[in-house]
């Protein structure tokens, strides 16, 4: 494996919180999730990638796609990159695009 970069896994969770790999497509017709890709789960999003607009914007649109508030919605990495990591804590719900994915033991 030398030589081969780390690639996270694009769903995991860590007890009660979702690790989620994201793929942002900024300056889109409308915000959107899409489906699970091979970078991960694939984000449109309207807001132009220009003084965080766009990191607010995927906060927002995944706090009311899982269920949460804002704060719940972590930005791990990537945050001038479109492809990013977030931390989602305690989800209440998972959007379609993951519907096939398990939840922890105690639920979504």
């Amino acid at each position: 494996m030398a030589g081969q970069l780390y690639q996270p896994p694009r769903l995991q969770w860590q007890h009660n919180d979702l690790l989620l790999c994201v793929r942002v497509i900024p300056g889109a017709k409308q915000d959107m999730i899409g489906s699970m890709i091979e970078q991960g789960l694939q984000v449109r999003l309207r807001a132009a990638p220009v003084e965080g607009q766009a990191n607010k914007a995927l906060i927002a649109l995944m706090a009311a796609s899982f269920g949460v508030g804002k704060s719940a919605v972590v930005l791990i990495s990537g945050e001038t990159s479109r492809q990013k990591r977030l931390r989602i804590s305690r989800p209440a719900r998972l959007p379609a695009a993951l519907a096939d994915w398990p939840c922890p033991a105690d639920g979504c």
